[in-house]
């Protein structure tokens, strides 16, 4: 966890506040807009190794059934999450300062401090 001390530190000049979705906000097709990335397919494929199924197949093809399954879910977000931070660097090479990531339970505690 970030340290809140930390984020008063940063300099908004060159540092990125990226916020991750969570479990509820998966969708069948997920992901399919990173794959003409091979470092993001990559990052699928390195989670379908360590779960032991087709992580990829899951997101693009569902059902909605299994990708909402918690266990399914919370692999989908982190993998698909990367995939789009693997291109925002790509598309935006200017993008290269720090980066803070904020999860919504973090983000539901700074709100509510």
């Amino acid at each position: 966890m970030i340290p809140l001390e930390y984020l008063f530190q940063v300099d908004p000049t060159t540092t990125s506040l990226l916020l991750f979705p969570g479990q509820g906000s998966q969708f069948v097709g997920m992901g399919k807009n990173t794959l003409e990335y091979s470092e993001a397919k990559d990052l699928y494929d390195i989670a379908s190794d360590i779960v032991q199924y087709d992580i990829l197949k899951v997101c693009l093809d569902g059902p909605i059934e299994l990708l909402s399954r918690t266990e399914v879910c919370q692999t989908a977000t982190l993998v698909t999450s990367l995939a789009a931070l693997v291109k925002l660097r790509e598309e935006n090479p200017e993008v290269n300062g720090s980066f803070i990531s904020l999860d919504q339970i973090l983000m539901q505690f700074l709100l509510s401090h």
